[in-house]
């Protein structure tokens, strides 16, 4: 299936992208690019001007080997690290 987010602003390496799309298949980003026209066949997702980070990943770990950084001492931080 091919999708189609438009509507958005776009994180690319040269930048913001404000009046482009995404194009996926398979859930992998087949393009990014400056055209926002309606792509034939495509599922239209209007991404109401929110952001894309295309391949952006988000890592985010409250601790590790059964203990938390919250616990707030050093033999927490040193297990979970």
């Amino acid at each position: 299936m091919l999708t189609q987010i438009f509507n958005a602003r776009i994180l690319t390496p040269q930048g913001w992208l404000k009046n482009g799309s995404v194009l996926i298949r398979d859930n992998k980003i087949l393009e990014v690019t400056n055209c926002d026209l309606p792509v034939v066949g495509a599922t239209i997702v209007d991404a109401k001007g929110m952001y894309i980070v295309p391949g952006g990943v988000a890592i985010h770990v409250n601790g590790g080997d059964g203990r938390d950084f919250m616990e707030g001492s050093d033999n927490a931080f040193r297990a979970a690290i």
